[in-house]
């Protein structure tokens, strides 16, 4: 086997976040009286990043929302995680145990990712030293690929990134590293995210983590 990285995208790849910030973006809204459905949530997450998506709030519902708004909301989310802890998506400590080099590369804070990764308990093979942020290389997740590979001394034929969404996979493609599409927690929308990931050139999405390291073994031949 060659000596490979495997860079982890956080939200809806390790674990299904958006329950919880669905709920901490409900919770703060509801000094406005207004709350998030499920079709506003999926419009919502059309943006990759809170100013975006604060943004996208304020023009449906006539707000004026900004960062301190963004603050409360994040502080609301680690409330809702405290009081229900996330998931690690099912074998992906499998994962983490087959490959010696992994690292997380996320949009989030450090902060906030330490957060999760304690409260799921993966403290072990994650720390300061693995987790990359796009804030890095200011919001560009292609230049952070590229970024992670030289730090970490991988050509980028051999980095792997396990990406969930369409904008993370076009960045990863975009880099020139090996991509592997990962859909469980798409649910009703996995059409749509299968035609956005087809037109970006995509044949091969991973459902499992099982289907992840099929997808690993099969890139190395």
């Amino acid at each position: 086997m060659k000596n490979i990285l495997v860079i982890f995208d956080f939200d809806g790849t390790i674990c299904d976040t958006n329950p919880s910030w669905l709920e901490a973006y409900n919770n703060y809204l509801s000094i406005y009286n207004i709350q998030i459905d499920k079709l506003l949530w999926d419009n919502i997450l059309q943006y990759t990043n809170d100013i975006g998506r604060i943004e996208y709030i304020n023009e449906k519902n006539n707000l004026k929302l900004n960062e301190d708004d963004v603050y409360e909301i994040h502080k609301e989310f680690y409330k809702t995680i405290k009081n229900k802890p996330l998931v690690l998506s099912n074998g992906f400590m499998g994962l983490f145990e087959n490959y010696p080099n992994i690292c997380i590369a996320t949009g989030g804070t450090l902060e906030e990712t330490k957060e999760k990764i304690a409260n799921l308990g993966i403290g072990k093979y994650f720390n300061e030293d693995n987790i990359y942020l796009s804030s890095t290389t200011k919001g560009c997740k292609k230049d952070l690929f590229k970024y992670i590979a030289l730090i970490n001394n991988f050509d980028l034929s051999n980095c792997f990134a396990v990406e969930d969404s369409v904008n993370g996979i076009r960045e990863a493609k975009h880099a020139g590293i090996n991509i592997i599409p990962y859909a469980y927690y798409w649910g009703e929308n996995l059409n749509r995210y299968i035609v956005q990931t087809t037109q970006l050139g995509i044949s091969y999405i991973a459902y499992s983590a099982e289907s992840i390291k099929t997808r690993i073994k099969n890139l190395q031949k």
